[in-house]
């Protein structure tokens, strides 16, 4: 029997945007705008950049391009641990 996963991922890869409705696609579009308002608001907090300090320092340069800073990390190579 496929998990409820493996059916929302099969669903996800055979939905062509015509078959949308018009009222997924706009709550699709609001969701998308509003995570890039958080990002672009929270990338300024004094903890983010002590979290992202430390974070860069474990995974290094890479393919990653981090939202914001424009910074490029590779997120799977980890340098140091996290306590």
């Amino acid at each position: 029997m496929a998990t409820i996963t493996a059916k929302m991922a099969e669903w996800a890869a055979s939905v062509r945007y015509e078959e949308l409705p018009t009222e997924v696609v706009r709550e699709a579009k609001r969701y998308l705008m509003d995570s890039v308002g958080c990002a672009l608001g929270g990338a300024q907090q004094h903890d983010v950049h002590i979290a992202r300090e430390g974070l860069g320092e474990c995974a290094g340069d890479g393919a990653a391009t981090v939202l914001v800073t424009g910074e490029s990390w590779d997120p799977s190579r980890r340098r140091c641990s996290m306590r």
